[in-house]
């Protein structure tokens, strides 16, 4: 059962709807309201048109980045890549970028980061 369902089952509704209810309970204005709904999976990531949007777009990236640790573990690297490659350019970063953000964040704090790889050289030596 996947975290949807569970909370449904056990709350009888979804978790973003209940984030969405208690920030309004809270008072939270709509554009706080708009920045907590995560970005629909079966539409394109396009450029935000204003800082409201860039921020929805950053949670919604970290949201589905946790979501596919939480569920893939040491084999998320292509559900990473997905995620990466969905989010790069409306972020105005590269899928490498993001995917070293994210190997950075699972580092604990103070290591040091592996050493780079050397650049292919084609066969020559």
């Amino acid at each position: 059962m996947n975290e949807q369902a569970a909370a449904f089952a056990v709350l009888g509704i979804d978790v973003e709807s209940l984030g969405l209810a208690v920030a309004r309970h809270w008072g939270l204005d709509d554009t706080v309201l708009h920045m907590i709904r995560r970005l629909p999976l079966e539409t394109p990531v396009r450029h935000a048109d204003d800082d409201t949007e860039l921020l929805r777009q950053v949670a919604s990236a970290g949201n589905e980045i946790v979501d596919v640790l939480a569920t893939a573990g040491a084999a998320s690297g292509p559900a990473l890549q997905r995620v990466a490659l969905r989010y790069a350019r409306a972020l105005g970063l590269s899928a490498k970028e993001l995917q070293d953000a994210v190997a950075a964040s699972l580092r604990p704090a103070g290591a040091e980061p592996p050493p780079a790889r050397p650049a292919a050289t084609g066969g020559r030596a």
